[in-house]
């Protein structure tokens, strides 16, 4: 992959942009019920999902190009995979659900416009460079953290905050 520059990232405020909520029928539908609000997948900037999603609904979440919001706090998944939103220019805030597990290798790795994330207490596994190169500026924990693994040299530079991880956790 290569990193997209500034440039590529819309122009465009919150205020532009309505929710879109889907409740997904069954897993791997998303892609299908985005469609039925949007005539194309980069018109969704702000996405809610409800429902149980699988790594076909996460494929769909990963080419939205202009996604700027997106809330998965009612959505029932156990894992970020890795590199979803790997070099992510747009996206500034997510919520997720607190049935996520695992986040994925880096996940949100180089996300330059993220500022807020809602971190779940229920994850277990923060993977390999997660978050390294983002530009979080909050993170709301949802519950108490129990992290039983966190990746080696798994490291937040994320501006104000920083984090260094360098063992496991038991």
């Amino acid at each position: 992959l290569s990193e997209a520059s500034d440039e590529d990232a819309p122009f465009f405020t919150e205020e532009d942009s309505a929710q879109i909520v889907v409740s997904l029928l069954e897993p791997g539908s998303l892609g299908t019920e985005v469609l039925y609000n949007v005539n194309h997948i980069n018109d969704v900037y702000n996405l809610k999902v409800i429902g149980e999603m699988n790594e076909e609904d996460w494929a769909r979440i990963k080419i939205m190009q202009n996604l700027y919001i997106l809330d998965l706090s009612e959505a029932i998944t156990d894992v970020v995979p890795a590199e979803t939103f790997r070099y992510n220019k747009v996206l500034k805030r997510i919520k997720l659900p607190n049935t996520i597990k695992i986040i994925g290798d880096a996940a949100f790795h180089q996300t330059s416009n993220l500022e807020a994330f809602d971190f779940p207490g229920s994850a277990e596994s923060v993977e390999s460079y997660a978050f390294r190169g983002s530009s979080i500026k909050s993170i709301d924990s949802i519950g108490s953290f129990s992290i039983v693994k966190a990746s080696a040299s798994l490291i937040f530079s994320t501006g104000s905050i920083f984090i260094f991880v360098g063992f496991s956790f038991l």
